[in-house]
């Protein structure tokens, strides 16, 4: 039995300190009622009772004592007096407390207990990396990580695998309960069998069967050494999977977050502007990451919001009926002013999917990057990645064209990115709000209204424009990508009537044909071909590029023409081995 301190003082000591096991965890179980002080104490005796001497459950120990952090006082504790004298005089139902040789000290009703954590830490992995850190109680027959009591006694209500405790992708720990039975409980709301609860707060409470916790992120968790660590850690686990950049989530700060209806929005800020909108990351109890962007809505542009809502809600409809991930979808609209009582109110449309990046944070001409695949070393051209980055636009494209809708916005900003490598490129079509209705394939758009100079077809403000201004913008970002730079930005559009405008066509039929000369040159001829198909226009100087301009499912095919079936043109090519 570990001796009890002379006096009845509290120790105060930090857990998360530099001397402390806990020192470079990620976050942090305190145990807050009587009964959760107990079955920790109860526990850390057991974890100390045969230190010296190896014994069959040597190995349960060791793996306990990886994730528990005491101090190294026992103090006087007399919720837990009283509790031990409520059993002791039957007040409470439940089996003995101190039957599993536990060493609670009561000296003159005055009981001593350990105190302490239990913890994460991604240097101390769980005994199932799959399911994660355990949460139970002591059992004969599996190894628990957070051993929380060491009976089957009413008094804790704990069962032999009650919770597991994971990483999620945004770099936060997930609980899930994974008992049928038994109780877990997250800031008050109880969790039904498998579900799980995103710990979104700087602090939260949990109640696992009897026994109350504090779970707070630690001071490391919010270091540069514990964000690489993170994000080492997610790209081993989610390997299969398009995981976030954990910068966009960092670990919830202490204070008050701001909430906006379901979503806590993330520390990381305004992560983009667009729509008249800024937009900030949300991540919800059950670990749902959105964007969320920030409108301000008045008498003077209520009708424009009003229709642009309307254009995203129909455009949802119709992916979410074709199952299309490649257009980003209105999750709900929230405001401040539910009752329109106000002259003026924040709206937030909230998005999904939310891209850690865009096109446009890819700066300069893209490079080769090798790959090494079963001892092959793989290169992933300039060339290959543009194509493959066009054609995922297209296909994005064809989408919303056979539904006689017009994006009218093709940038590098309104491009999301999910993944882009050798073997994958996923990509979302943002800002979707002021895409173009065509119900008979064709329209005029009012002057200097909608879309971005530089990107924008040069008949589609002289007159009307079909979806194929939609093909153009995707040419002109794939000369940017493969030159690294646009090819012809001004700051108002040469194809505007007015002599103003008019007296910098010169200019631009000058880098025009630059541009045709530079893709005319490009390494792979099919790609080539096919972006100078992409930015033909009634106005241009030569016969060729004069013609008519192809639609959508005309480029695909070119650029599927020598697919192997493993990818859209990869070009796989032996340099040496390992």
């Amino acid at each position: 039995m570990v001796s009890s301190p002379s006096s009845s003082q509290a120790t105060n000591e930090d857990f998360q300190g530099p001397l402390s096991s806990a020192s470079q965890s990620t976050i942090t179980l305190t145990p807050q009622n009587a009964e959760a002080r107990l079955a920790f104490s109860q526990v850390v005796d057991w974890l100390l009772e045969t230190s010296q001497a190896d014994d069959f459950r040597a190995q349960e120990r060791e793996q306990a004592s990886h994730h528990i952090s005491t101090a190294s006082k026992q103090v006087h504790d007399q919720q837990v007096n009283r509790l031990i004298e409520q059993i002791e005089t039957g007040q409470l139902s439940s089996s003995s407390p101190t039957s599993s040789g536990q060493s609670v000290d009561k000296r003159e009703s005055s009981v001593y207990i350990h105190t302490g954590c239990y913890f994460i830490d991604l240097s101390q992995p769980p005994t199932n990396n799959l399911r994660g850190w355990i949460a139970g109680r002591k059992s004969n027959r599996t190894h628990n990580d957070f051993i929380l009591c060491l009976d089957n006694s009413s008094l804790f209500g704990i069962r032999q695998h009650h919770a597991t405790f994971q990483v999620h992708e945004t770099g936060r720990i997930i609980v899930q309960k994974i008992s049928d039975h038994g109780v877990v409980e997250v800031d008050g709301d109880v969790l039904h069998a498998r579900e799980r609860r995103l710990f979104n707060q700087h602090t939260s409470s949990i109640r696992l069967g009897q026994l109350k916790y504090l779970v707070e992120y630690t001071r490391h968790s919010t270091t540069k050494k514990h964000t690489e660590a993170m994000t080492e850690f997610i790209r081993k686990f989610y390997s299969h999977k398009n995981t976030l950049d954990i910068s966009m989530t960092p670990t919830p700060a202490p204070g008050n977050g701001i909430q906006v209806g379901q979503w806590s929005l993330s520390s990381a800020g305004t992560v983009g502007v667009g729509g008249s909108g800024r937009v900030s990351v949300g991540v919800n109890k059950k670990g749902d990451v959105v964007a969320i962007k920030r409108m301000n809505v008045s008498e003077s542009n209520g009708n424009l919001l009003r229709s642009r809502r309307s254009v995203i809600e129909t455009l949802t409809q119709l992916a979410n009926a074709a199952k299309e991930e490649r257009i980003v979808r209105l999750v709900e609209v929230i405001t401040d002013d539910p009752n329109a009582t106000n002259k003026a109110a924040d709206i937030w449309f909230v998005l999904t999917p939310f891209t850690p990046k865009t096109l446009h944070e890819y700066k300069g001409p893209l490079k080769y990057v090798m790959y090494s695949l079963s001892r092959l070393w793989l290169i992933f051209s300039r060339t290959e990645s543009v194509r493959s980055m066009t054609i995922a636009l297209l296909e994005a494209l064809t989408f919303l064209h056979a539904n006689n809708w017009i994006h009218g916005d093709v940038k590098p900003m309104n491009i999301g990115v999910r993944k882009w490598d050798l073997d994958q490129t996923s990509i979302v079509l943002l800002d979707t709000e002021d895409a173009i209705h065509v119900p008979r394939g064709i329209t005029t758009v009012t002057p200097g209204t909608k879309g971005t100079v530089g990107y924008v077809s040069p008949e589609r403000e002289l007159g009307e424009c079909t979806p194929t201004t939609d093909v153009w913008a995707v040419g002109v970002v794939a000369i940017w990508m493969l030159l690294g730079r646009h090819p012809w930005q001004y700051r108002v559009n040469p194809w505007r009537e007015g002599e103003a405008f008019e007296g910098k066509r010169w200019l631009f039929h000058r880098h025009y044909d630059d541009g045709v000369k530079s893709i005319g040159g490009c390494e792979d001829e099919e790609l080539g071909t096919a972006v100078l198909q992409m930015i033909r226009h009634p106005y241009a100087r030569t016969e060729e590029q004069k013609k008519t301009r192809p639609g959508c499912r005309e480029i695909l095919q070119m650029l599927r023409a020598d697919s192997t079936g493993e990818g859209f043109g990869w070009k796989r090519t032996r340099i040496g081995t390992t």
